[in-house]
């Protein structure tokens, strides 16, 4: 499980998360990944963990292409204040689209992410002034 903390009407700091080559770690053959994903169209979708309820559904997410001398990845989302206008415990996914005219490999396909542990996203209702 990733937890990932935000304040209640913050939209700081923005979720970003790094995108493994793959699912394949160590993999020679990553590019065409890379290649396709920079066609494609990512969302970002987020739920209530205790009534099930969307609270964020299919908003754009973006791509940032990472610092350094390999190809590297991350998928990110900026925070809307409506979307943590209420404190809680939310279940967050990444979904990739990739454009159908995309490597053979990727045409048409749909990835979501995170794929090994689950995204829980703590909204809370910040720091405590005395």
């Amino acid at each position: 499980m990733q937890n990932f903390f935000i304040n209640k009407g913050s939209i700081l700091p923005i979720l970003e998360m790094k995108l493994i080559e793959y699912g394949r770690v160590g993999s020679e053959n990553h590019e065409p990944f890379f290649d396709a994903l920079q066609n494609a169209d990512i969302f970002f979708n987020m739920v209530d963990v205790d009534t099930g309820v969307v609270k964020v559904a299919h908003q754009p997410g973006i791509l940032i292409e990472a610092d350094g001398c390999t190809d590297q990845y991350h998928i990110a989302y900026e925070w809307k204040p409506r979307d943590v206008s209420r404190p809680g415990k939310y279940v967050g996914t990444f979904e990739i689209i990739f454009n159908k005219d995309n490597d053979k490999e990727f045409a048409g396909r749909n990835l979501i992410v995170p794929i090994q542990n689950q995204l829980i996203i703590n909204v809370t209702e910040g720091l405590i002034k005395k």
